[in-house]
Formats: structure tokens, sequence, C-alpha cells
């Protein structure tokens, strides 16, 4: 699940970067920790939970608005 939280992070981070819209990625890599979760058997919630962890940390880094954005999502 360390996996799944460090790059669901990655994700939020490289997205601000590019000043893309952090919220939408981090719902995105969510929702695709759950899908990735179900083709291999493993516990959905989990892995959702785990990506979830690693946005709204990578946000909180960014800035106070950003972690309100992902967290709202």
């Amino acid at each position: 699940m360390q996996a799944i939280s460090e790059t669901t992070s990655n994700v939020v981070k490289e997205t601000s970067d590019v000043t893309g819209d952090i919220a939408k990625a981090a719902r995105g890599a969510v929702q695709g920790a759950i899908a990735g979760a179900k083709e291999i058997s493993l516990d959905t919630t989990e892995a959702a939970s785990a990506a979830a962890t690693g946005a709204l940390k990578a946000a909180e880094q960014i800035s106070s608005k950003a972690a309100q954005q992902v967290a709202r999502r």
C-alpha cells in the first residue's frame, strides 16, 4: 500500500508543478488505485485509503488551499 500512497503523492505534486487541477488528479489517482486493486485482488478500501492519504499529504506540502481542495474530493 506504501507504493500506492507514494505514487498518488507524486501524481499530485507533479500536477501542481504544471499548474494542473490537483483535486482532479487526486480523484483520478484514487479511482485508479481502486481499479488496480480490483484487478489484482487487493482490498479496494485499503488501496483507496492509501491513495487518499498520499494525495492529502502531498497537497498539504503544497499549501493549505491545495489540501482543502483535495480533502473536499
